[in-house]
Protein backbone atom coordinates (compact mmCIF):
# COMPACT_ATOMS: atom_id res chain seq x y z
CA UNK A 1 0.00 0.00 0.00
CA UNK A 2 1.15 3.71 -1.07
CA UNK A 3 1.77 6.12 1.83
CA UNK A 4 -0.95 8.14 -0.50
CA UNK A 5 -3.57 5.65 -0.38
CA UNK A 6 -2.78 4.79 4.15
CA UNK A 7 -2.82 8.81 3.41
CA UNK A 8 -5.97 8.63 2.28
CA UNK A 9 -7.62 5.92 4.44
CA UNK A 10 -6.35 7.88 7.47
CA UNK A 11 -8.26 11.02 6.42
CA UNK A 12 -11.44 9.14 5.16
CA UNK A 13 -11.56 7.24 8.48
CA UNK A 14 -11.32 10.67 10.35
CA UNK A 15 -14.39 11.84 8.63
CA UNK A 16 -16.24 8.78 8.94
CA UNK A 17 -15.65 9.34 12.98
CA UNK A 18 -15.86 13.24 13.04
CA UNK A 19 -19.41 12.98 11.17
CA UNK A 20 -20.62 9.90 13.62
CA UNK A 21 -19.68 11.95 16.30
CA UNK A 22 -21.70 15.18 15.46
CA UNK A 23 -24.75 13.51 13.63
CA UNK A 24 -25.06 11.28 17.43
CA UNK A 25 -24.40 13.88 19.93
CA UNK A 26 -27.30 16.48 17.54
CA UNK A 27 -29.43 13.16 18.02
CA UNK A 28 -28.75 13.39 21.98
CA UNK A 29 -29.60 16.44 21.99
CA UNK A 30 -32.71 16.47 19.80
CA UNK A 31 -33.58 13.77 21.96
CA UNK A 32 -33.39 15.02 25.25
CA UNK A 33 -34.97 18.73 24.37
CA UNK A 34 -37.97 16.69 23.05
CA UNK A 35 -38.34 14.46 25.71
CA UNK A 36 -38.03 17.67 28.13
CA UNK A 37 -40.84 19.80 25.91
CA UNK A 38 -42.75 16.94 25.93
CA UNK A 39 -42.59 16.26 29.53
CA UNK A 40 -43.90 20.06 30.43
CA UNK A 41 -46.72 19.44 27.93
CA UNK A 42 -47.87 16.17 30.15
CA UNK A 43 -47.70 18.37 33.72
CA UNK A 44 -49.76 21.09 31.68
CA UNK A 45 -52.35 18.15 31.61
CA UNK A 46 -53.49 18.53 28.08
CA UNK A 47 -56.28 16.44 26.39
CA UNK A 48 -53.40 14.31 24.93
CA UNK A 49 -51.26 13.05 28.42
CA UNK A 50 -50.84 10.01 27.27
CA UNK A 51 -50.27 9.55 23.62
CA UNK A 52 -47.63 11.80 24.93
CA UNK A 53 -46.19 9.83 27.81
CA UNK A 54 -46.25 6.93 25.28
CA UNK A 55 -44.10 9.19 22.68
CA UNK A 56 -41.53 9.83 26.40
CA UNK A 57 -41.37 6.07 26.92
CA UNK A 58 -40.86 5.10 23.02
CA UNK A 59 -38.16 8.34 22.63
CA UNK A 60 -36.48 7.32 26.55
CA UNK A 61 -36.27 3.36 25.15
CA UNK A 62 -34.81 4.22 21.79
CA UNK A 63 -32.22 6.44 23.63
CA UNK A 64 -31.26 3.36 26.00
CA UNK A 65 -31.06 1.24 23.08
CA UNK A 66 -29.11 3.17 20.90
CA UNK A 67 -27.13 5.27 23.49
CA UNK A 68 -26.28 8.15 20.92
CA UNK A 69 -23.94 9.81 23.86
CA UNK A 70 -21.99 7.04 24.27
CA UNK A 71 -21.84 6.45 20.42
CA UNK A 72 -20.43 10.55 20.28
CA UNK A 73 -18.04 10.17 22.90
CA UNK A 74 -16.18 7.14 21.46
CA UNK A 75 -16.62 8.41 17.96
CA UNK A 76 -15.45 11.74 19.06
CA UNK A 77 -12.10 9.75 20.52
CA UNK A 78 -11.14 8.23 17.55
CA UNK A 79 -11.30 11.00 15.62
CA UNK A 80 -8.66 12.80 17.88
CA UNK A 81 -6.63 10.00 17.55
CA UNK A 82 -6.95 9.82 14.03
CA UNK A 83 -5.95 13.99 13.94
CA UNK A 84 -3.29 13.28 16.38
CA UNK A 85 -1.92 10.94 13.76
CA UNK A 86 -2.40 13.70 10.80
CA UNK A 87 -0.55 15.91 12.97
CA UNK A 88 2.24 14.02 13.85
CA UNK A 89 2.82 12.17 10.94
CA UNK A 90 5.43 9.51 11.07
CA UNK A 91 8.32 9.95 8.33
CA UNK A 92 8.81 6.01 7.56
CA UNK A 93 5.73 4.23 5.80
CA UNK A 94 5.31 1.45 7.74
CA UNK A 95 5.31 3.20 11.02
CA UNK A 96 2.19 5.21 9.45
CA UNK A 97 0.52 2.09 8.42
CA UNK A 98 1.07 0.58 11.47
CA UNK A 99 0.10 3.48 13.75
CA UNK A 100 -3.15 3.72 11.27
CA UNK A 101 -4.64 0.00 11.75
CA UNK A 102 -3.95 0.17 15.83
CA UNK A 103 -6.27 3.24 16.07
CA UNK A 104 -8.90 1.59 13.40
CA UNK A 105 -9.20 -1.72 15.54
CA UNK A 106 -10.72 0.07 17.64
CA UNK A 107 -13.01 2.10 14.92
CA UNK A 108 -16.55 2.61 16.32
CA UNK A 109 -19.65 0.91 13.75
CA UNK A 110 -20.36 3.92 11.87
CA UNK A 111 -23.29 4.94 9.86
CA UNK A 112 -22.91 3.99 6.14
CA UNK A 113 -25.11 6.29 4.83
CA UNK A 114 -22.00 8.86 5.43
CA UNK A 115 -19.66 6.78 3.42
CA UNK A 116 -20.10 8.69 0.10
CA UNK A 117 -19.48 12.28 2.12
CA UNK A 118 -16.20 11.13 4.04
CA UNK A 119 -14.81 9.76 0.49
CA UNK A 120 -15.52 13.05 -1.20
CA UNK A 121 -14.13 14.87 1.83
CA UNK A 122 -11.55 13.17 2.18
CA UNK A 123 -10.21 13.08 -1.71
CA UNK A 124 -10.77 17.18 -1.16
CA UNK A 125 -8.21 17.13 1.74
CA UNK A 126 -5.89 15.30 -0.27
CA UNK A 127 -6.72 17.49 -3.57
CA UNK A 128 -7.92 14.92 -5.57
CA UNK A 129 -10.59 15.14 -8.45
CA UNK A 130 -13.88 13.98 -6.56
CA UNK A 131 -16.08 16.68 -9.01
CA UNK A 132 -17.26 12.88 -10.22
CA UNK A 133 -18.80 11.65 -7.42
CA UNK A 134 -22.50 12.19 -7.50
CA UNK A 135 -23.84 12.06 -3.91
CA UNK A 136 -27.44 11.56 -3.06
CA UNK A 137 -30.26 13.81 -1.95
CA UNK A 138 -30.41 11.24 1.18
CA UNK A 139 -26.66 11.60 1.63
CA UNK A 140 -26.04 15.04 1.33
CA UNK A 141 -28.70 15.64 4.12
CA UNK A 142 -27.38 13.04 5.93
CA UNK A 143 -23.91 14.91 5.62
CA UNK A 144 -25.45 17.80 6.75
CA UNK A 145 -26.56 16.44 9.91
CA UNK A 146 -23.46 14.99 10.85
CA UNK A 147 -21.52 18.69 10.17
CA UNK A 148 -20.42 18.44 6.50
CA UNK A 149 -21.29 21.05 3.88
CA UNK A 150 -21.48 18.80 0.75
CA UNK A 151 -23.46 19.26 -2.49
CA UNK A 152 -24.86 16.62 -4.49
CA UNK A 153 -22.01 17.19 -7.53
CA UNK A 154 -18.94 19.22 -8.50
CA UNK A 155 -17.16 18.79 -4.80
CA UNK A 156 -14.09 20.28 -4.50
Amino acid sequence: MSRHDTQFKIRYSNRLEQMNACFYSRLDSAMSILQIFLGSAVVSSTQFNIEIGLFIAFIAAISHTIKPAIKAVHSEYQHKQYVDLLTHEPTCDDELLTKYKTIQGKDTAVLQIFDSAAHVRAGIELGSDVSDITLTRLEVFMSWLAGENLSRTNNH
